[in-house]
């Protein structure tokens, strides 16, 4: 497995090529080209902002810089839910490509995955700018960013080999994963503070459970914490040395995650080929 892995340097010219290939032919004679990457998550953004400011203020009155907390939490879940749902018909789609030239199968769950990755730093970028210009002042933990963007990229990863190898052998792969990320974007302290959700569920320890083995229930507040530092409203929830724990335990407990996922991909990879 560990030689696979290697190997795939020899292809990382290849990879790079796909993924600017990817984003050329994404928004080739499109108008607003590069911007189509931005313009859902701000509509969304501006909904969910709408809805709870002015139609259910009593829904935010524990988060003061609500616009903020929106931004830092969704464009990381964006990113992730976006290349989930581009991975499952990966070689579907591609199946006369893997038939006719040898590479190594992985590599297409690899660039859909660097693909939506460039989207998430130029994104994350403009949420520190926008931020800047609104007044907040970066601490020093804004630097969680790095083990976070690591975190998240071996998360998506391992998700995006096993959805794409389960929908060549599960057609109904596709119709699952959309009722799946719609009940998970909700199951994520995304559009609620972390706060609300833990007095929800302080009755129910087994859901309560249930909810923190979703790693976006500490991504997010970590994302947060990142960029508001002690003005994050999920702070005075959970302690900031925990959170600062979570964002570097994350690394190591994704690396194993992806590490079990691509020995179940090279497993049935051949296998794959023949079903495509």
């Amino acid at each position: 497995m560990f030689g696979n892995l290697i190997r795939l340097l020899d292809y990382r010219e290849l990879i790079a090529q796909m993924v600017i290939r990817d984003l050329k032919v994404k928004y080739k004679g499109s108008a607003l080209g590069f911007l189509w990457s931005f313009l859902h998550p701000a509509f969304m953004l501006g909904l969910y902002y709408v809805l709870f400011t002015l139609i259910a203020p009593d829904f935010r009155k524990d988060i003061p810089n609500y616009g903020v907390f929106l931004i830092a939490g969704m464009w990381p879940w964006m990113s992730f839910s976006s290349t989930l749902g581009k991975s499952a018909p990966l070689f579907i789609l591609s199946a006369d490509l893997i038939k006719k030239a040898y590479f190594p199968r992985e590599i297409l769950p690899i660039v859909a995955t660097l693909g939506e990755f460039i989207n998430l730093l130029i994104g994350l970028a403009l949420v520190f700018i926008l931020m800047i210009i609104l007044g907040y002042q970066p601490s020093v933990s804004i630097l969680l960013i790095f083990p976070l963007i690591i975190a998240q990229i071996l998360l998506t990863l391992s998700f995006t080999l096993i959805l794409s190898l389960l929908d060549v052998f599960y057609r109904d792969t596709e119709q699952i994963l959309n009722w799946i990320l719609t009940v998970w974007f909700f199951g994520s302290p995304v559009i609620y503070s972390l706060g609300r959700i833990i007095i929800a569920l302080d009755k129910y320890p087994i859901i309560k459970g249930i909810y923190f083995a979703n790693p976006f229930a500490w991504l997010i507040p970590a994302y947060r914490l990142s960029f508001l530092g002690a003005q994050s409203s999920d702070t005075s929830v959970i302690m900031s040395n925990t959170i600062v724990l979570v964002a570097i335990i994350a690394i190591p407990v994704n690396l194993i995650l992806f590490l079990i996922c691509y020995a179940i991909f090279k497993r049935h990879e051949y296998t794959m080929v023949e079903e495509v």
